[in-house]
């Protein structure tokens, strides 16, 4: 059973009381994230912005590389493959996603706080919010359909 699951079973005081908990929790690590997401939010737009368009890169195909992050950061899917190219692509800033989304993600490992970031609605429940992940994972099955036929 998934943490969400277990959330739905909660009578709706509990489930208050978890969330608020969490939030409480969250909100000092993000404190603490605050001078790191500065300096990563100007190195991710001064790449992002800066080194894509000096490269000729679609700023698009960078989002798409981004949501694969989340993604994986997130614990949707695991892609660290496309971590690792982030990390030397220079277009992208694995610093900057890091300072900006850190926050989020260490306290939804260490006390299960929730966030839209890297999910994936079932089909026919998606939001404008989750379509990236759902493009991810439907490219993902073309390359593996045809896979064998590339060269």
């Amino acid at each position: 059973m998934t943490d969400k699951n277990i959330k739905k079973q909660l009578p709706g005081i509990l489930r208050f009381l978890i969330q608020l908990f969490q939030i409480i929790l969250y909100i000092p690590i993000q404190i603490i994230f605050i001078p790191f997401a500065i300096i990563g939010l100007i190195d991710a737009i001064y790449k992002e912005m800066g080194n894509s368009k000096k490269l000729g890169v679609s700023f698009t195909a960078i989002q798409a590389l981004q949501y694969r992050w989340f993604m994986h950061y997130f614990n949707t899917r695991p892609a660290p493959l496309s971590v690792a190219f982030i990390k030397k692509f220079p277009c992208e800033s694995h610093f900057g996603l890091w300072s900006t989304l850190g926050a989020l993600i260490i306290s939804q490992r260490l006390f299960g706080f929730t966030t839209k970031f890297g999910k994936v609605d079932e089909p026919g429940e998606e939001t404008i919010f989750s379509t990236p992940g759902r493009r991810v994972l439907m490219f993902d099955r073309i390359m593996e359909k045809y896979i064998d036929e590339m060269e």
